[in-house]
């Protein structure tokens, strides 16, 4: 019998945009497209590894959306990390500049390796996970982070769940490195938001992309007011160019119509689980059609 295509989903970074991810899993799971591994990049760490540790996407989402109304979260959200307005298109760089320009936060950044501590990250989304660990999931999952020391992309796939998300979610800048092994782990995201060529490099036939970048980072008139405005656009710039190279590497491409979502806007769960579920529909077909199988099919996992 021929072995079918072993298929990878790449779930990228883009902070409060990540919720995407859990509609795509909701479609994937009602049409029955199999997954063998998931590889994710912030965000996408976080929901791939809460995903991979319990398959049922409805379940998660219902949880989901409650923690986000919690108490918890809201004291402890990636949203106060990042206090971008509403209505802003920014990336990371962007939002760095933003904060660098307050003068209380540049004083903070010359003093100190991070405007917040680790912890922060720990209670936002430990309680996700609990103690889980990389084999207790059912689905094969990876997060990926940036060494800072090598220059490396880092595939993590033993120990606690939590600990790789943390290291996967710590932004340059605002929080600090994840140190273990010699390494100082940071977001991935910031050099490259989805992690394609980790799953390429884990063996997957079939890369299924979930891009949650923005479209609109270069359509405003750029002016340069300050070196910094120069030096975060040269950045900005070259990391765009790259994840454009690296999408090309995957099979299907997978983008939720989240554009005008910042990084920090958790306001809207419900639509932009919803944005996912749309945008994965539009695929379906085409991932059937690359994988050989039909609607009556119901093709298990290789893993």
């Amino acid at each position: 019998m021929e072995r079918r295509a072993k298929v990878a989903l790449a779930l990228g970074g883009g902070g409060a945009r990540g919720l995407a991810h859990l509609g795509v899993l909701r479609v994937f799971e009602r049409e029955r497209i199999p997954i063998d591994l998931i590889v994710g990049t912030s965000i996408g760490s976080i929901i791939g590894g809460v995903y991979a540790l319990d398959p049922h996407a409805d379940r998660i989402i219902e949880r989901g959306l409650q923690y986000l109304r919690s108490d918890r979260f809201q004291k402890n959200s990636f949203r106060r990390a990042m206090p971008i307005g509403r209505g802003q298109q920014v990336s990371f760089f962007e939002s760095l500049k933003h904060k660098v320009r307050k003068h209380v936060a540049y004083q903070l950044m010359l003093a100190r390796t991070s405007l917040f501590k680790q912890e922060r990250l720990y209670r936002a989304i430990g309680g996700l996970v609990d103690g889980a660990d990389f084999k207790d999931t059912h689905i094969p999952f990876y997060a990926t982070a940036l060494d800072l020391v090598s220059g490396r992309e880092v595939i993590l796939s033993h120990g606690r769940l939590v600990d790789a998300m943390v290291a996967s979610s710590s932004l340059p800048g605002f929080f600090p490195p994840f140190r273990t092994d010699g390494m100082m782990l940071a977001d991935m995201g910031v050099v490259c938001a989805t992690p394609i060529l980790a799953a390429l490099r884990l063996g997957a036939d079939v890369v299924v992309a979930v891009d949650l970048s923005s479209r609109t980072a270069f359509t405003e008139l750029y002016q340069s007011s300050s070196g910094i405005d120069e030096m975060l656009r040269i950045a900005n710039i070259g990391s765009a160019i790259l994840e454009e190279i690296v999408l090309d590497k995957a099979h299907v491409i997978v983008r939720p119509e989240v554009d005008e979502i910042t990084w920090a806007d958790f306001s809207r769960p419900a639509e932009m689980v919803e944005r996912g579920s749309v945008a994965a529909e539009h695929q379906v077909d085409t991932i059937r059609r690359l994988l050989g199988i039909s609607e009556t099919e119901t093709p298990k996992a290789i893993a």
